[in-house]
């Protein structure tokens, strides 16, 4: 469960770093 947590909260990272992009 921790190993999803951390790869949700790249995922969310991930995103919020493109959608300035957007």
């Amino acid at each position: 469960m921790a190993k999803a947590s951390k790869v949700h909260a790249e995922n969310r990272v991930r995103i919020l770093a493109l959608s300035p992009s957007l």
